[in-house]
């Protein structure tokens, strides 16, 4: 990622990210803000739909399991993917979300692969964690249509 393009921009990419593991989050929040993004971090769905409700965000990193009390839910992060969806149905193309869709789940998981193939119509992408940095501002670059971050 290159940050003399987005530093210098005056309209930076505002993300939100929505990840249970705290320091994941603070490690993405950290590279996309030195590279001149807008970056709001949740661990929760719930503090994820306040955040939506009350900001413009151009992209979202939303984790598809979250963890409560040691339990995996896998209702968390596909729930907020289908809301957000819902919620962009009457807006241009231009005005919607682009959204990330992140797992550390592997891909043999009994049930993981079907559930990955429902949400994938309404990701613009799916990362599988530990995901590099660069691939990270590579996918946002791609989706903002962004020369370099």
């Amino acid at each position: 990622m290159s940050t003399q393009h987005r530093v210098d921009r005056e309209n930076a990419i505002k993300i939100l990210i929505v990840e249970d593991d705290g320091v994941l989050a603070s490690i993405w929040q950290t590279y996309l803000q030195g590279n001149g993004c807008k970056v709001d971090v949740c661990g929760s769905v719930e503090d994820a739909e306040v955040l939506f409700h009350s900001n413009s965000y151009d992209l979202a990193i939303i984790d598809i399991f979250f963890q409560h009390q040691g339990r995996q839910l896998e209702q968390g992060g596909v729930t907020l993917i289908n809301r957000v969806n819902l919620d962009q149905v009457m807006k241009a193309d231009e005005e919607k979300i682009k959204l990330i869709a992140v797992t550390g789940t592997p891909a043999r998981a009994q049930g993981h692969y079907d559930l990955l193939s429902g949400i994938n119509r309404l990701v613009d992408c799916i990362l599988r964690k530990p995901i590099p940095l660069e691939v990270l501002g590579e996918k946002v670059n791609r989706l903002m249509s962004v020369a370099a971050l």
